[in-house]
């Protein structure tokens, strides 16, 4: 009983990692997580070195690992990262580990399988992969069955290995994602999956004056609208399923809109535009402005009747920027992929087929019904909905409670309890 009581005395002490393949990720969407893990743990993040760590050091030991996402697929480079990832939470010792994105998620499920470490997975969406084809699709099936297989096995001494049925979870941040999930996993319990939708919205989106913002689509009781008054807005990486080029081709079409651009260039990625493509397009376009990467850009927003365009065939998880759009009363167009399963036509507009024109129709229904006095009906649905289910406090305490169900069933893991003196790891 006393060898078990200084095990969890120990184990108690020990660090929660979180681990993702961008720092800015973390920092943007698991902001009020860190701070509330701060402060009765200690902390941990894991990620490649970016503009964000630094804000990552501000609220944990951040611990740089140095992978290149554009190898992705390459299977030596994974290898790689995977040996760098054994290697930091075999020094790091942690109690628990939060992972997130797909490919993070596969490393981790087999450190943690190694270490008996009870382990977190966060699948924001399943990014392209969720729409391929051929070895593609292949690829897929067997990553989320690898990750399966090891969230349920552990490594209980050396040469012994066994099942925990209390090790895992996995949160998906839709219904979709789940019921894709059974499709090519059909075995694993639904015990272990949880919906958690997003990583949630921090309370500054709801507390904002309203009155006091520039949007006329709340404010004006005039309806003197013209096509000449819209601005268009993209929020979002920079690539080609995020539906970049189809948001260009509407302002292409219609140089009476005005477009702004916010996002980032993702040089990891080969599904996005080059940094040599969008100088071309500003020069093209008297219409459109490349804004680049902002915090928070629709916080800040000065447009009188913005509309802000979501036309994506991305495997989205829970699209942030829908978040923020209707808890603004910001009109907001998506496509039906966008809509994960969360969203409808009571909240915002979507469209079926994901082209240019139908945007266009959608953008003048949009008018219409701000004539008719519909408009407003759906901006306060939008509103108040996201308000009450999306809040980030809400899905920080859920995520909480599932790292408390994990611990108070794992007292002890491989890596700590051979260990009788705390002095002798890194993490303190």
């Amino acid at each position: 009983m006393t060898r078990n009581n200084n095990l969890k005395s120990i184990l108690d002490s020990r660090p929660i990692l979180i681990i993702a393949n961008s720092s800015w990720y973390i920092s943007h969407y698991r902001s009020l997580l860190l701070e509330k893990i701060a402060i009765k743990n200690k902390l941990i993040t894991m990620a490649p070195i970016d503009g964000s760590s630094s804000k990552l050091s501000e609220k944990s030991i951040f611990i740089p690992w140095r992978i290149y996402r554009s190898n992705d697929l390459n299977l030596l480079s994974l290898i790689l990262s995977l040996i760098k990832m054994l290697l930091l939470v075999r020094a790091i010792k942690p109690k628990l580990i939060h992972s997130h994105t797909l490919k993070t998620n596969l490393l981790s499920s087999f450190v943690s399988f190694l270490y008996g470490i009870p382990i977190v997975f966060s699948f924001a969406g399943m990014g392209r992969l969720s729409k391929s084809k051929g070895l593609k699709l292949i690829f897929l099936k067997i990553i989320l069955n690898l990750i399966s297989y090891f969230a349920v096995r552990q490594r209980n001494s050396r040469f012994s290995w066994g099942i925990n049925s209390s090790k895992s979870f996995l949160i998906f941040q839709n219904p979709l994602d789940i019921k894709m999930f059974n499709k090519y996993v059909p075995n694993l319990s639904n015990k272990f999956k949880k919906l958690i939708p997003g990583s949630g919205l921090p309370m500054n989106y709801f507390e904002q004056n309203l009155l006091l913002r520039k949007n006329k689509w709340i404010n004006d009781h005039f309806k003197d609208t013209k096509l000449n008054s819209i601005t268009l807005i993209y929020c979002g990486r920079l690539i080609k399923s995020k539906g970049i080029y189809i948001f260009l081709e509407i302002l292409k079409n219609n140089p009476s809109f005005k477009g702004i651009i916010f996002g980032s260039i993702d040089p990891s990625s080969d599904d996005s535009v080059k940094e040599e493509e969008i100088k071309e397009i500003s020069k093209k376009y008297q219409n459109f402005y490349y804004a680049g990467h902002k915090v928070e850009p629709l916080l800040n927003l000065n447009e009188e009747y913005p509309i802000v365009l979501l036309p994506s065939n991305y495997g989205e998880g829970l699209s942030r920027t829908i978040l923020e759009s209707l808890s603004l009363k910001i009109p907001l167009i998506c496509s039906k992929k966008a809509l994960s399963g969360i969203f409808n036509n009571n909240q915002l507009y979507y469209v079926n087929k994901n082209a240019p024109e139908e945007y266009y129709q959608k953008i003048l229904l949009i008018i219409e019904n701000y004539k008719k006095n519909l408009l407003i009906k759906k901006l306060n649905n939008g509103y108040d909905y996201v308000k009450e289910k999306f809040s980030e406090n809400d899905i920080v305490t859920n995520t909480l409670s599932l790292y408390s169900e994990l611990l108070n069933n794992n007292n002890s893991s491989y890596l700590t309890k051979n260990n009788k003196n705390e002095s002798f790891w890194l993490a303190q």
